[in-house]
């Protein structure tokens, strides 16, 4: 008989082989299957930060356009105005010029000057808002400056701007500071109710770091990024995106009763 006909018994050893090759087996299944369920979270994190992206991104496009449609009432509203009520004096004064009444057409001529600076003094303040024109020529220190007393006078809150930059940045870090701090001041003239706020700048490494301190009322952090999102507000979400988009970070401390922190960190490069 041949010897296929009587195959030889397995051998404990053999027995061993198959059942390491089992367990290895199923090893590879469980470890594939929490490699998908691994990859299903990450896909799944990654659709809920895209939508969250695009909601902000519509947010901030939104409120892009609210600020260009306030703007644009307030020259309609005031620079459009003065201009046009400048017209029909000029006209005034032609006439009583044409008669001779030169004393009542002088009278007139003052009050023109008079509305003119007003309408310079308006359009200079919007120009200021839209970008200053000290950030190009003079630098962030003198613009956030002239920023932070305009931004006393209009509220009373006391400011105080430290730095220790050394010198000059970038255009596009100086920009950006700027940005920054403008937007996190906003959110505390609106929502802080402070009686002081500081801002200190610094040189750390190759990156400048912001703090912005005031004494508010504070707020519990988590609780208010997610409120601001679902009232369609971006202030804070705005500073945070707009650093981490600049390759920084960004630390938002603030409690109830306990005033609020916020400082953030930019490469020099950014």
């Amino acid at each position: 008989m041949a010897d296929n006909e009587n195959p030889r018994p397995t051998s404990s050893s053999d027995w061993s082989s198959i059942e390491l090759k089992t367990l290895t087996l199923e090893a590879s299944l469980e470890q594939q299957l929490i490699y998908a369920r691994d990859l299903a979270r990450a896909f799944a994190e990654l659709e809920a930060k895209e939508a969250q992206r695009k909601n902000l991104l519509e947010k901030v496009i939104s409120a892009q356009e609210d600020e260009r449609r306030r703007i644009a009432i307030d020259i309609h509203d005031e620079v459009l105005q003065m201009l046009g009520f400048n017209l029909m004096k000029i006209d005034l004064i032609e006439r009583l010029w044409e008669k001779g009444d030169y004393p009542l057409a002088l009278e007139h001529l003052r009050g023109l000057r008079d509305t003119i600076e007003s309408a310079i003094n308006v359009l200079r303040d919007i120009i200021t808002e839209l970008r200053p024109p000290t950030l190009d020529v003079q630098g962030l220190l003198p613009t956030l400056d002239e920023y932070l007393k305009r931004f006393r006078n209009e509220t009373g809150i006391a400011v105080s701007l430290s730095s220790r930059l050394g010198r000059r940045q970038s255009p596009t870090v100086e920009t950006l500071i700027y940005r920054l701090v403008q937007e996190a001041l906003v959110n505390t003239r609106k929502h802080a109710a402070a009686t002081a706020v500081s801002v200190d700048l610094a040189a750390v490494g190759d990156q400048i770091q912001v703090t912005i301190r005031d004494d508010g009322r504070g707020f519990v952090v988590e609780e208010a990024l997610r409120n601001s999102l679902a009232r369609g507000s971006i202030g804070l979400h705005s500073i945070i995106e707009r650093v981490r988009l600049a390759g920084g970070e960004c630390v938002i401390d603030s409690a109830p009763g306990a005033g609020t922190t916020i400082r953030f960190v930019v490469p020099v490069n950014a």
